[in-house]
């Protein structure tokens, strides 16, 4: 295999891990020749082994990717891009991800169910739920209750009066994020693994939104259930370090997250924070 294609493999491995289904969804989601800075058929190219991006394209992509912080993926993905760029590895060895690292058996099991299971909405859903708070809610609900839900269900769920929240379904509906029958809705995206925005130009606004209503809705309405606090002067190579193992860690409850409703189930929001306090 040429190394420009195992580039292109690799690039098409992580845009589906995303939940992108195909290149011309990923190129469009994206934001294509504007946040690219290349035509769909270059990038289609890209992806068929037949060239490579230039190098100061590829952070572009990878932001694209939502791979714009460390992660185990991103470092794969970058270290094909170099090894096809120089020709060989040899240089890169040392680079590479540690199989000690990387495969611990119960969490890279995790990983791979997230992957299989991710799923990616299109800009016009993700406006659809920053536009109204009870939308946003009730598909938090849904996505996170498979099977048949009532619209009482979800009102006393998200404590927002009936006809709000019918409206909401409604809403859900026309964005194909909800399917009705009646008075009852589910979500076509309970069991999946519904990935971030990625971080943008055309997204920013979309996500800061989002982020809002998040934080709203569990800091009045949630309860907290645990929290883990420590202070630590550390450098940032090994912050960062720390950062990809701790996204990691808080992605990986989506993996565990296949549970029906049922009395001894509940839906759990994790913000993990940190915070710079002293220089």
């Amino acid at each position: 295999m040429s190394k420009p294609h195992a580039f292109g493999d690799e690039l098409a491995r992580a845009r589906r891990e995303q939940g992108f289904p195909n290149a011309h969804a990923f190129y469009k989601a994206s934001g294509g020749r504007r946040t690219l800075g290349v035509l769909y058929a270059n990038y289609l190219a890209v992806e068929r082994g037949r060239s490579l991006p230039k190098p100061e394209r590829l952070p572009a992509l990878l932001r694209a990717l939502n791979l714009g912080e460390p992660s185990l993926q991103r470092r794969e993905l970058v270290h094909a891009y170099l090894t096809a760029l120089l020709g060989s590895d040899e240089l890169l060895e040392d680079l590479r991800p540690s199989p000690v690292q990387s495969a611990l058996s119960s969490e890279e099991v995790a990983r791979q169910s997230i992957r299989q299971r991710s799923a990616q909405l299109e800009i016009a859903q993700w406006t659809t739920l920053a536009r109204d708070e009870a939308v946003y809610y009730a598909h938090v609900y849904l996505i996170n209750s498979p099977g048949w839900s009532h619209a009482r269900e979800v009102a006393a769920a998200v404590r927002f009066p009936l006809p709000r929240v019918r409206a909401a379904l409604k809403a859900l509906s026309s964005a194909k994020l909800a399917e009705l029958s009646g008075e009852r809705a589910r979500s076509p995206l309970a069991y999946r693994f519904v990935r971030p925005l990625a971080h943008l130009p055309a997204t920013l606004g979309l996500k800061a939104s989002i982020l809002k209503k998040r934080e709203a809705f569990a800091g009045e309405r949630g309860s907290l259930v645990q929290r883990t606090t420590l202070t630590s002067r550390v450098g940032k190579v090994n912050l960062d370090r720390w950062f990809e193992r701790l996204t990691e860690t808080v992605r990986l409850l989506g993996a565990y997250g296949d549970a029906e409703k049922a009395d001894d189930t509940d839906v759990f929001y994790v913000d993990a924070r940190v915070f710079k306090i002293f220089d």
